[in-house]
């Protein structure tokens, strides 16, 4: 079939939680028509960790792009809730869910734009701040 896609959800975790992580994906992936296919990768020189649930999916179906819009928000609310964080958030799925969580980070961040960006010339896409309610 055409249109094949992959996406590698990233998340921050430290080690003893890598069991419960692979456990969720386990659990989850399944759920939403995925195969349970994840990573998990020492960073820091094995302080930490990252866990990557890797959805395979049609780029080019609506559906199955439906279905992993679906699994990234339910299961990034369940990691958030284990205080993981993610690595490159995606823009209208994890950025509105970790600034709500953070709001006194998301002020912050505003704040620090603004001192660098006095006159709003920078774009802020990358802090993914240009569609939340709120950013002036």
């Amino acid at each position: 079939e055409r249109g094949g896609g992959f996406l590698f959800i990233t998340w921050y975790l430290p080690w003893k939680d890598t069991a419960e992580f692979c456990h969720i994906c386990e659990e989850e992936m399944p759920k939403f028509g995925f195969d349970p296919i994840y990573w998990v990768a020492s960073i820091k020189n094995g302080r930490d960790c990252i866990g990557m649930p890797i959805v395979c999916y049609s780029a080019q179906d609506p559906k199955s792009v439906k279905k992993v819009n679906e699994f990234d928000k339910v299961t990034s609310e369940i990691f958030l809730d284990h205080g993981w964080l993610n690595y490159r958030p995606r823009k209208f799925v994890h950025a509105p869910m970790m600034y709500e969580r953070a709001p006194e980070y998301y002020d912050m961040l505003v704040k620090f734009k603004k001192l660098l960006d006095p006159n709003g010339i920078m774009h802020p896409g990358s802090l993914n701040m240009n569609f939340l309610e709120g950013y002036p």
